[in-house]
């Protein structure tokens, strides 16, 4: 009898002892966050442009905020204002000529470590126009020359869809080892058509060689 007993309190025991391992709570390890820096970007109160589409990207020594209607660079070390123009002055300071009767919107900026250099785009439209979407509009795009974006920059600009002159819409900004990218949601008229992509190599933007598009 005395074995019987034992044999079902160890049975026990262990039932207990593995019940406790898993109904414990499990014990997760404390995050730390920690801000860096905190202060205030840009807004649209001095461009009235809505919504301001807000973008922005962080380099080794600046931090790069790209609105609808004003580009900033701040020190990533004290938030200070560096430079903040308006995105039209941006294109004319890389080289990008934008039709009098077009604005541009849609802003997107991405630094790439690997390179050391800063790529910027938006997309422009005609703002005389019932329907801008019923023309075809253009993808511009800027490389930075250094890594200071405060620098100097050089870009073009190019019909986003020369074949059936879809206008782009939303544009997306992508880069990698050996390409930089943009698409865009396409419309013909206000109706959503699909998607577009381009492919550029880096090396020749880097260069400064636009490829022919």
């Amino acid at each position: 009898m005395s074995h019987i007993f034992r044999s079902h309190s160890l049975r026990f025991l262990a039932v207990l002892i593995l019940c406790q391992f898993f109904l414990a709570p499990s014990v997760q390890a404390s995050v730390q966050i920690q801000i860096g820096q905190n202060f205030s970007g840009s807004d649209n109160t001095s461009t009235l442009i809505t919504p301001a589409d807000s973008n922005g990207a962080i380099g080794p020594q600046h931090f790069v905020e790209f609105i609808n209607g004003a580009f900033a660079i701040y020190n990533t070390t004290n938030g200070a204002l560096i430079s903040r123009i308006g995105d039209d002055q941006f294109w004319a300071n890389a080289g990008v000529t934008i039709a009098s009767d077009n604005s541009v919107s849609d802003p997107r900026i991405i630094y790439d470590p690997t390179v050391q250099r800063w790529f910027a785009s938006q997309v422009d439209f005609n703002v005389f126009v019932p329907d801008s979407t019923a023309l075809a509009n253009d993808f511009l795009l800027a490389i930075s020359d250094t890594a200071d974006p405060a620098g100097s920059w050089h870009g073009a600009a190019f019909t986003a869809d020369p074949k059936t002159s879809f206008f782009a819409d939303f544009p997306t900004l992508g880069v990698d080892a050996k390409a930089v990218y943009l698409s865009g949601d396409m419309f013909s008229s206000g109706s959503p058509v699909g998607c577009t992509i381009w492919s550029l190599p880096k090396a020749d933007l880097l260069l400064n060689e636009i490829p022919a598009v």
